[in-house]
């Protein structure tokens, strides 16, 4: 009996708690799907669309505990799986609350019944939004059916899964988000008028403590904007910047100068110097977690936030009661804003961490609420300072008129006290007039010995001129051969990076090809037609291998003369070579080669112009576009001064506009992070090209390829 009472409440529980399909017949302006949502986490994030679909699956995805699905700071992809039947021809937009998602894909189904996906989020371009905002918004595609259908979507973020999912008509889009642009523009309207203003106040006073409370609170403001989205918004050509490498700076930032301002508008070394040591250990700390969020460590450091920014808050609150309990009247202020601030704090971490506090849809706007009423009782607090100032600096006029006039009655005796002494002076400085004239006579004689000591200094300077003179030279010979020393190593320095990066790159492939072969070659049976064929290539992989070791060989002796090993190069050989190196990934991006070439020999050293070709070639497979057909067009041909080598091809491309030279040819810096690599190969183009006395120029645009233009001279010395 116990069994089948327990089996029974299983059973209600789990009908009463599947969710059900949503209906959208154009009536609703606003539905939210929270209560029919399931989710799944992917702790590996491996799981593909085709695993999740699968009917096997269903039963793995669990209802939300709650309407807003809150899974805090997980590092899972999460999947959400729910049923909507769009049954009108009203346009519906999916909108998820949450501007910390880096990835969205939102897959749905097609009239075929197959799934098409659109992706969008923090990690890419505003243009893939649907509609550009601070969170996620993507449209539900119009369909014939009207039958409930079934949608999925991936989810990923380095902050916070959390998920408030509701489907908004096209109607109510607009509405929906000036509702939460409103809130937010007041918080961001009164931290810039009472930064503006209490930057005036400093320009007037020149008190610190304005400044820093200035600075502070802009700084928080555009944390909230960060983190709100509103930069990547607003200032759409950083978004990968602000996503990839300074997402967690903006919440380091400000936390250095709200302890400066604690320290200066509390006066806290004057009344606590115990606390003032803490504060400043606090500051210490702020600055070297700065330092880790630009050294790219901000991520790792997420979770451990909030408890550096509770204690923070902690200590501020406990300074502002001690030197509050000291007498300092403005400490009241700063108490009183600070804990309301440190209430709003803790409860948004204790929401955003799943503590105790279950999140809802207020929940986001603790922290700039809490914000906004620090900054404004923080503003009446220097209000208030303005006039504590005005009372110091009018006891302080009293103090110094006081002090005037005693300074004037002691100047009044030491006058007369000074007249006094000069009248004994006087009458010495007689008597010392006498003895004076004695000694000019004196002096006199003194000065006809000094002269012809002087004739004799004279003859000595010159032979000393003389020697310095000598000694000069000697000296700039040394510096001369010291520097060449110096440009010799620094040459050989440049030479060995050069090798490392040919041995990494030119010696690994042929390597990487022999292994292959040798795993397809036939050991069964030694003398079939198969076997000769993976033993010619083996040869041909052997050659290419053997030459780059002897390349190798030659650069090593470049150090004293690196003319010794120019040659003359067979530039149409080399091609050729280059492009049998590259066959296999030729043919399967079923390339097209295009060659036009006018000029078939060049005076250099091989191994430069190997590995130029070979980084070109390469870059242009490698970030080719998978939507149309790869073409390659190598053109050689000969200038007045110059032979240039031109690559071109139809791949990915570079935006030239919002991209520096140094960007592209930069040591470890890359176009196209979704591509694998380790940004050496143009900027070691780049140096070996310099070193040839050459240049080298690129023409781009996105999606439409790249022109790779690299200039050799006829004749020059390296």
């Amino acid at each position: 009996m116990p069994k089948f009472f327990s089996s029974f409440a299983f059973i209600l529980f789990v009908v009463f708690n599947l969710p059900t399909q949503v209906l959208a017949n154009g009536n609703e302006e606003v539905i939210y799907l929270g209560k029919s949502c399931e989710y799944l986490e992917d702790k590996q994030r491996t799981m593909t669309f085709e695993q999740v679909s699968k009917e096997a699956m269903n039963e793995k995805f669990r209802a939300f505990p709650q309407d807003i699905l809150n899974l805090s700071t997980t590092t899972s992809a999460v999947w959400l799986k729910f049923d909507l039947a769009v049954q009108s021809d009203k346009r519906y937009y999916i909108q998820i609350d949450n501007s910390d998602l880096d990835s969205v894909f939102f897959y749905f189904p097609t009239a075929t019944g197959a799934y098409d996906y659109r992706v969008t989020g923090k990690n890419f371009p505003i243009s893939t939004e649907s509609i550009a905002s601070t969170h996620c918004i993507i449209e539900v595609p119009l369909s014939d059916i009207k039958e409930a259908q079934t949608y999925y979507i991936r989810l990923t973020s380095k902050r916070y899964i959390i998920v408030d999912i509701k489907a908004i008509s096209q109607n109510k889009v607009l509405n929906t988000l000036l509702q939460r642009y409103m809130i937010e523009l007041i918080f961001f309207g009164v931290v810039l008028l009472a930064a503006l203003y209490n930057l005036f106040v400093f320009l007037a006073i020149r008190d610190i403590s304005y400044l820093y409370y200035v600075i502070y609170s802009v700084l928080i403001g555009l944390n909230i904007a960060n983190i709100r989205g509103y930069l990547g918004l607003f200032i759409p050509q950083w978004r990968g910047e602000i996503v990839t490498q300074y997402s967690f700076l903006s919440g380091a930032l400000y936390i250095p100068f709200i302890t400066l301002f604690t320290i200066s508008f509390l006066k806290v070394k004057q009344y606590s110097p115990w606390t003032y040591r803490g504060l400043m250990a606090l500051l210490f700390i702020s600055i070297l977690h700065i330092i880790t969020n630009l050294l790219g460590f901000g991520g790792v450091l997420f979770k451990a936030l909030h408890t550096f920014l509770l204690v923070n808050v902690a200590c501020y609150v406990f300074t502002g009661w001690v030197i509050y309990r000291k007498g300092y009247k403005p400490a009241g202020y700063f108490l009183a804003s600070w804990g309301i601030f440190a209430i709003f704090t803790t409860m948004a971490v204790m929401a955003y961490t799943n503590n105790f506090i279950p999140f809802t849809s207020f929940s986001k706007y603790y922290t700039p609420l809490g914000a906004m009423l620090e900054t404004i009782i923080s503003a009446l607090g220097l209000a208030n300072r303005i006039n504590i100032l005005k009372e110091e600096k009018e006891e302080l006029q009293k103090e110094h008129i006081t002090y005037i006039e005693q300074q004037k009655e002691l100047l009044e005796q030491k006058v007369n006290e000074r007249t006094l002494e000069l009248n004994v002076k006087t009458s010495e400085i007689e008597i010392q007039n006498a003895e004076l004239k004695q000694y000019q006579h004196e002096l006199l004689a003194i000065n006809e010995l000094l002269s012809q000591s002087n004739d004799l200094i004279k003859s000595q300077h010159d032979e000393i001129n003389a020697l310095n003179k000598d000694l000069e030279q000697r000296i700039s010979d040394r510096t001369t051969e010291l520097q060449h020393t110096l440009d010799n190593l620094t040459k050989q320095n440049q030479d060995l990076e050069h090798f490392s990066y040919i041995i990494s790159h030119n010696i690994r492939s042929p390597i990487a090809r022999i292994q292959g072969l040798l795993n397809i070659f036939n050991k069964e049976k030694f003398d079939d037609e198969f076997n000769k064929q993976v033993i010619k290539h083996l040869e041909q992989a052997t050659d290419s291998l053997d030459t780059v070791i002897k390349d190798l060989t030659q650069i090593i002796s470049i150090r004293k003369n690196l003319n010794k090993v120019k040659e003359e190069i067979d530039i149409v050989e080399m091609i050729e070579a280059e492009l049998f190196f590259f066959h296999d990934e030729i043919t399967n991006a079923n390339a097209i080669i295009k060659k036009n070439i006018e000029v078939s020999k060049i005076f250099s050293i091989k191994s430069y112009i190997q590995n130029i070709i070979h980084n070109l070639l390469s870059n242009a497979i490698k970030y080719r576009n998978p939507r149309q057909q790869l073409c390659i067009s190598i053109h050689i041909y000969q200038s007045l001064e110059f032979i240039i080598l031109s690559v071109k091809d139809n791949g990915l491309g570079i935006d030239m506009k919002n991209t520096d030279l140094y960007k592209i040819f930069g040591l470890y810096q890359r176009m196209h992070t979704h591509i694998d690599g380790k940004g050496l190969g143009l900027y070691l183009v780049k140096t070996q090209v310099e070193t040839l006395k050459g240049k080298i120029l690129v023409e781009s645009k996105p999606n439409e390829g790249a022109i790779f233009t690299v200039s050799f001279p006829l004749e020059s010395e390296i």
